[in-house]
């Protein structure tokens, strides 16, 4: 098959819209570059565009439908073209369109002429650059020829301090937390573009140099707090020193060499304790010049004379005040020795009264003691002789009471049934009528395409955004327990069970005594020879979906309640086998010849997950939860609702509509679900990013089994179907591979591998910090 050649376009906003009367924009192209389709990554230079007015027929601009409101005026981005219902004859209509969402380009800020980094610093956090042009919305720092800081995102500054774009060219960013800073990309990556004049471009695709690390450019005070809280965790003891001197900055620099920090940690301290070494050595330096001029002041003739009066007056002064308070203390010191002598006699007569009930006390336990040994001993003598009868008394009056075992969903059982004379007629267990009947208004679902938009309408309806559809289904498609956290957890599996399995799900909330599966499941009744189910029916759904050809979904409610190593790992096992005719493990609850032989339950001696049921999970917060360990995430595919959120509360509250909540019921048979399944588990369609991702985590000693790669790689197949390659992709690194990072704790074990390979972002960074207090 032959290649197909993509053309990507560099242009600047010339008509921006203003939401209302003209809602879209209009973009002027640039500059231009070609690609493959064999090698997306493979973008050549920037070069201009000749004849735009010919080329971008009738104005020379290309029309953004739907802009995002940071496509102002100005503002550069980069994007692929596709025509448009052309009508040259109407002046303002354009022959073509944006296609698919553009993106910022990667920018360089020279600021090599202030004089270093320090220099830079000082200058954009305190004074801002001035620019005479809106800058791209990633920029690199360029503050010497060694480093880049970045990407960042400039902010501008307006006369009265605050940032709103367009006011002025006058910019600055945000320094409340670490930047970070790489070495300069090659010469051949970098493009001077004339645009109005002369600003600096990273070629299409191209990535800076090798990660440096992080740099602080926060204020002092912060700079000085970050670098404490890092001392505390190096060297605890060390702390208690609270003065702020070079003593304890020397120390820490000294505790950074002897430990050995390398990495992003110690280019970040080191930056840290430079600043903070200049700080002190500018306060020493004005202590030692006003020490110098005190030290003048003093020898003045004047000034000599009046401070030897202050000291005779001061002298005699506290010569008398010493002198009362002699007196003083005398006089307590008499009043106190009396007191002393008084205690001391009311001691003595406390300390003759408590001998005094000491032996009282003694004498009294002494005799209840021998009475009590010789009321036990009559009571057992007269137990012993009478344990028959008691026993019996017993028994007639649990009948009489109707007392039964604890957790039976039985009917009537007589208290003199023994095995093989039960009445088999009256203990019959039935299963839930809910899951006995297929949803009389549900409708089929047969291909992917009615799918995906019944999903994306149904998730919309809960305020989230459709990718979170895409996401859902691409990790049930993939054979992974989705885990879902954040508010409206269950309501997004609610409205995919709803498209999928004709709302048929069963909602099993997890309390805090969940220690095993037969939890969930039930327990053999030896005393009866029957198993008896637990009350949430989840046992009863799985015998009867194997007979069904029906979709269903189970909710386990509050997963991290409980230890899910314990109760959840065998279960999960049994469902990642489902699909798998080699390999069907089957979880065993009791011994088959231990029920009589009308117990409907004994096909559950021996229990096989059925393929048709689905299985996701959700977590919850409080301080009664317990974190999974990383191995639990090697099954699982961990999806924050935070992150897929589409409308403001206002929004939400003003939209809602009891009636529009009503979805039509659509179902996936059986059939359809496992032939879409088997696709993407054969399909083996992964990028050269992920397998670069997975060589380079390899390389620094983590690696995943081949049940882990493959889930990923199915996951990310799966992803493909409902984005473009680089929100697959994205979906990878977020869902699957962070999770499994910040159980493990290698977080920057990642992050160096995603450096490496120019796929770090800030998103990144503030993913994990969110999943770190969702799962640590």
């Amino acid at each position: 098959m032959g290649q197909t050649l993509t053309t990507l376009f560099l242009g600047r906003v010339e008509i921006p819209s203003d939401g209302q009367r003209h809602p879209n924009a209009h973009v002027q192209p640039l500059f231009s570059t070609t690609t493959s389709t064999r090698d997306s990554s493979a973008y050549s230079m920037w070069t201009p565009i000749v004849n735009r007015h010919k080329q971008f027929p009738n104005r020379g601009l290309v029309t953004w439908f739907n802009p995002p409101p940071e496509a102002t005026k100005n503002t550069i981005w980069q994007f692929t073209v596709e025509e448009t219902n052309f009508d040259s004859s109407v002046s303002h209509h354009s022959a073509f369109k944006i296609r698919l969402a553009p993106t910022r380009p990667e920018e360089i800020i020279d600021l090599r002429s202030l004089g270093g980094e320090d220099h830079a610093r000082t200058k954009i956090v305190h004074e801002g650059i001035i620019l005479s042009f809106v800058p791209s919305g990633r920029v690199y720092l360029w503050v010497d020829d060694k480093t880049w800081i970045g990407p960042v995102q400039l902010l501008p500054i307006t006369p009265s301090g605050l940032r709103n774009i367009g006011d002025r060219n006058t910019w600055n960013l945000d320094t409340a937390q670490p930047l970070m800073c790489f070495k300069p990309a090659q010469d051949e990556l970098i493009q001077y573009l004339k645009i109005d004049e002369e600003r600096i471009f990273l070629s299409p695709n191209a990535s800076p140099g090798p990660r440096l690390g992080q740099v602080d450019w926060g204020p002092i005070g912060l700079v000085l707090r970050r670098l404490l809280q890092r001392l505390q965790k190096i060297d605890p003891s060390y702390t208690r020193d609270l003065g702020l001197t070079s003593k304890l900055l020397a120390r820490m620099t000294e505790t950074i060499e002897v430990s050995g920090l390398a990495g992003i940690n110690a280019y970040l301290d080191e930056h840290r304790v430079k600043r903070a070494q200049e700080v002190v050595h500018t306060l020493e330096v004005r202590q030692a010049l006003f020490e110098k001029l005190i030290d003048e002041i003093i020898k003045l003739p004047v000034i000599k004379s009046e401070i030897e009066n202050v000291k005779l007056n001061t002298r005699k002064e506290a010569e008398q005040q010493l002198r009362e308070e002699l007196s003083e203390t005398i006089a307590l010191i008499e009043a106190s020795r009396k007191e002393v002598d008084l205690l001391d006699k009311k001691k003595e007569e406390t300390s003759n009264a408590i001998s005094s009930l000491q032996e009282q006390l003694e004498s009294q336990v002494q005799s209840f003691e021998e009475r009590l040994e010789i009321a036990l001993h009559e009571r057992f003598t007269k137990i012993s002789a009478q344990s028959e009868e008691v026993l019996a008394d017993s028994i007639i009056l649990r009948a009489a009471l109707g007392i039964k075992p604890a957790n039976l969903v039985m009917n009537d059982i007589s208290p003199s049934s023994q095995k093989g004379s039960v009445n088999t007629e009256s203990c019959m267990l039935q299963f839930p009528s809910w899951s006995c009947q297929r949803t009389a208004s549900a409708t089929d679902v047969t291909s992917p395409t009615e799918l995906r938009r019944d999903l994306g309408v149904a998730v919309s309806t809960k305020g989230l955004d459709q990718s979170m559809a895409g996401c859902l289904h691409s990790a049930f498609i993939a054979g992974s327990l989705p885990v879902i956290a954040g508010s409206g957890a269950y309501d997004a599996l609610e409205s995919y069970a709803s498209v999928v399995a004709g709302g048929r799900l069963l909602w099993l909330p997890i309390s805090v005594g969940t220690l095993e599966p037969t939890d969930l499941l039930g327990r053999f009744q030896e005393a009866l020879s029957r198993f008896v189910p637990q009350a949430g029916g989840l046992l009863d759904l799985l015998l009867l979906a194997e007979e069904t050809n029906e979709l269903y979904i189970v909710v386990l409610d509050g997963i991290n309640r409980a230890a899910v190593d314990a109760y959840l790992t065998p279960l999960i096992s049994c469902y990642a086998d489902a699909w798998n005719k080699d390999k069907q493990r089957k979880l065993p609850f009791f011994s088959r010849n231990l029920v009589l032989d009308d117990d409907p339950y004994a096909p559950a001696s021996s229990l096989k997950w059925p393929s048709n049921v689905l299985i996701a999970g959700i977590l919850v917060e409080g301080v009664a939860t317990v974190a999974p360990p990383p191995s639990f995430w090697d099954s699982c595919i961990l999806l924050n609702t935070s992150q897929f959120e589409c409308q403001e509360i206002a929004q939400r509250i003003d939209s809602y509509d009891l009636e529009s909540q009503q979805l039509k019921l659509r179902s996936v048979p059986k059939e359809y679900w496992g032939n879409w399944r088997n696709n993407f588990a054969h399909k083996g369609k992964v990028s050269n990013e992920v397998l670069a991702i997975l060589r380079d985590l390899a390389k620094n000693q983590i690696t995943l089994s081949q049940d882990n790669l493959l889930l990923g790689t199915r996951f990310f197949s799966a992803m493909q179907e409902w984005a473009d390659d680089a929100d697959a992709l994205d979906a990878f690194i977020t869902h699957y591979l962070i999770p499994r990072a910040v159980a493990a704790g290698q977080e920057e074990v990642l992050l160096a591998t995603l450096g490496r390979l120019g796929l770090a972002s800030q998103q990144i960074d503030a993913t994990i910090i969110a999943y770190r207090q969702i799962l640590l």
